[in-house]
């Protein structure tokens, strides 16, 4: 009876530390899950911001190289030195020296 007691004793005992080691390396598993999860989530937030500032770089790019092909077909639909001239008339209002300006209000 005494050694049925024991074994009794025994098999708790060792239930508990089972229990223990169980409960040990689960809490350890869901902290390991949780400092994973926010390591995951910072990199994924960063990787977000990374790709969001290259789309942005990526559409004025193209809107930088659209412009340059403007002005480049711009410059090569005159010769150089009437593109010159027309520009310093209509941007600047540059006049011939022989020219006469009127101005009508």
């Amino acid at each position: 009876m005494e050694n049925n007691r024991k074994d009794k004793k025994n098999k708790k005992d060792k239930l508990a530390v089972r229990s223990a080691s169980v409960t040990f390396w689960l809490t350890l598993s869901v902290l390991f899950a949780m400092f994973f999860a926010a390591i995951v989530g910072r990199e994924i937030s960063q990787y977000n911001e990374y790709a969001r500032a290259a789309d942005e770089i990526r559409v004025r790019i193209y809107e930088e190289e659209r412009r340059s092909h403007q002005l480049n077909a711009e410059i090569h639909r005159d010769s150089l030195y009437e593109y010159i001239e027309r520009s310093a008339r209509e941007r600047l209002g540059f006049v011939m020296p022989d020219e006469i300006i009127f101005i009508i209000e």
